[in-house]
């Protein structure tokens, strides 16, 4: 994926921009765009040599060193970990001082992990994750301004955008696929999977169908993140209602691949 950077943008801009940062085994993207007309200034996406979340604290340490865009200060840094350690809590049963017992309920904790969490008012429900502590302090360390997201918290709110009646939001990342679900125009919902290939999200999504009894003919699954034409094909022969969900000034750009795969990114500072 080739880097772009808009012939317009100037480091002395960067205190009026906004940085989006995505990190998951996939790679480590970056986003930059103006805090008010939310225009597009630069992107890019790297790949690591290393393979899991304990060996990319010095490449990613070395890359906010040696990346230009990524060493200046920014008006907001909104950084997006993509994990499957996260859950939902209606917003009636929610306390700050029961954090970790959320998670543990769902999920395995780690002692490194950081937990962070986001109000979704809209949901009445609160979004309870982890961020891996030695990634979170490395960020901090380059921009102190950073703020942290679950993939949910965007997944949902781009679902919610499209206002729909029977849906499926499917976000594919390294070796997850991350689900948003409305059923007769309610949130039901938010959840990630381990899914190391395309086949099985889509046993996961059939099994989200069956379990609201939603029909592939009435329901519309959107699709995000790391599509290939081939899987796009697949999933088109099984569900008829198919929509690929990226944003237009990156597709514009880089093609609509890097459309979708950048999605959630421009989305975070909506979220704040």
């Amino acid at each position: 994926m080739p880097k772009f950077v808009s012939h317009l943008f100037t480091s002395g801009q960067s205190e009026q921009c906004n940085l989006s940062i995505q990190a998951d085994l996939n790679g480590f993207y970056f986003y930059i765009s103006d805090s008010i007309t939310g225009k597009c200034y630069a992107f890019n996406k790297y790949t690591y040599t290393a393979c899991d979340y304990n060996a990319l604290d010095h490449e990613i340490h070395n890359l906010f060193q040696q990346e230009p865009l990524l060493t200046q200060r920014y008006k907001n840094c909104f950084c997006l970990f993509v994990s499957n350690k996260s859950i939902l809590i209606p917003s009636s049963l929610f306390h700050p001082n029961h954090l970790r017992t959320y998670l543990e309920f769902v999920v395995p904790f780690d002692e490194l992990d950081e937990i962070h969490y986001k109000s979704l008012p809209a949901f009445d429900a609160v979004n309870v994750f982890t961020i891996p502590g030695p990634l979170a302090n490395i960020i901090h360390r380059h921009q102190a301004r950073a703020v942290f997201f679950n993939q949910h918290i965007p997944l949902i709110h781009l679902l919610s955008k499209q206002q729909p009646h029977n849906a499926i939001l499917l976000h594919v990342s390294h070796a997850q696929a991350s689900f948003a679900v409305y059923a007769e125009g309610r949130f039901v919902l938010s959840n990630t999977f381990s899914a190391e290939t395309f086949t099985d999200a889509l046993y996961y999504l059939g099994y989200i169908l069956k379990q609201w009894k939603l029909y592939p003919e009435n329901t519309t699954v959107y699709l995000s993140g790391i599509v290939s034409n081939d899987d796009a094909t697949l999933l088109q022969r099984y569900y008829p209602n198919i929509q690929n969900l990226y944003h237009n000034e990156i597709a514009g750009i880089s093609g609509r691949s890097a459309g979708m795969e950048f999605q959630l990114l421009p989305l975070l500072s909506v979220c704040e």
